[in-house]
């Protein structure tokens, strides 16, 4: 179902339109770069994965490539098409992408080099698209809440 088509897209919402595109790009990339070549990959050697479930970076590839970013980029293509389930699903993305990060830290431990900064701003990316979702302007352009009942 989708919101009122008349309101312009406030810039807090073409902010998380950003976030959720970026967020389905590195997912996608990084997603791709590790199926690819489960061994040699993006960079990441397969040292890291000591103590883990994984031999190799394929299943951490697929499960990056369609959970986090296939999804990403249907939150993305709802958000531009102002879908109005495109906003609940974009929290579950934004949590995802968070989730996706602490597990990482959590089983391969925080990355060196330029690792570490992707992890920050892939992190930083999934928090800013929940936390721009909940932006009262943003409800308000997708229908959410007490708006909901005024976007018709």
């Amino acid at each position: 179902m989708r919101a009122g088509r008349s309101a312009r897209r406030p810039g807090s919402a073409m902010v998380q339109l950003v976030l959720a595109g970026l967020q389905a790009a590195g997912a996608i990339g990084g997603g791709i770069g590790l199926v690819r070549d489960p061994v040699k990959n993006i960079g990441m050697p397969v040292s890291l994965l000591e103590g883990t479930p994984f031999k190799d970076y394929l299943i951490p590839g697929l499960i990056l490539l369609i959970v986090v970013g296939l999804f990403s980029l249907l939150v993305f293509v709802g958000l531009l098409l102002k879908w109005r389930a495109a906003w609940w699903l974009s929290l579950a993305s934004g949590g995802g992408q968070m989730i996706w990060i602490v597990t990482e830290g959590v089983l391969l431990g925080y990355l060196s080099g330029a690792g570490i900064g992707l992890q920050i701003v892939f992190g930083l990316v999934g928090l800013g698209v929940v936390v721009t979702a909940l932006l009262p302007a943003v409800r308000r352009y997708y229908g959410i809440g007490r708006w909901a009942a005024t976007r018709r």
